[in-house]
């Protein structure tokens, strides 16, 4: 895995986008196992929640590399909408230390557990627009059933290669 340098050579993508559809709890799951996987693969690391209407992902490693994963993530009939929130380089990753994570709204005692886990989970983070973003979603999203979360710096799994 590429190890942060002061050179800038870590890339970084931070977006949002709506699904096109409903998709079940199995479908949610099958995106953060396809994405661990991919991602893994590639030295990625980054943070991916959905709240059953809307994905915010962030994805920090080499540029070849995210550059692939969006593709896929702009061409996969499940996500419209796409928008940005970052695209640059950046000196050192903020989310390295992640190992898989993922846990459904509902597992947890109320929404507002899920928006402290999720404040917690990015209180190490150093970039405030970056936390404020994710803590910004997890605020959004606290007030629906279905919310999903996804630790990009993953242990290996099962699925295959095809998605984000």
């Amino acid at each position: 895995m590429n190890e942060p340098t002061p050179d800038g050579d870590i890339y970084q993508v931070v977006y949002m986008s709506r699904a096109k559809h409903a998709l079940a709890d199995d479908d949610a799951q099958d995106i953060c196992r396809r994405s661990a996987k991919t991602n893994q693969a590639a030295g990625l690391t980054g943070l991916m929640l959905f709240d059953g209407e809307r994905f915010i992902q962030a994805l920090e490693g080499d540029r070849a590399a995210i550059k692939a994963v969006m593709k896929r993530v702009t061409s996969d009939s499940r996500h419209g909408s796409i928008s940005y929130l970052a695209d640059h380089f950046v000196t050192s990753r903020q989310f390295g230390n992640w190992s898989m994570n993922y846990k459904l709204a509902d597992d947890t005692s109320s929404p507002q557990d899920f928006l402290e886990r999720v404040k917690a989970d990015v209180a190490g983070v150093q970039d405030i627009a970056l936390k404020a973003a994710f803590i910004g979603f997890a605020v959004l999203a606290s007030s629906r059933s279905r919310i999903h979360a996804c630790g990009l710096n993953w242990a290996a799994t099962s699925a295959s290669d095809e998605d984000q």
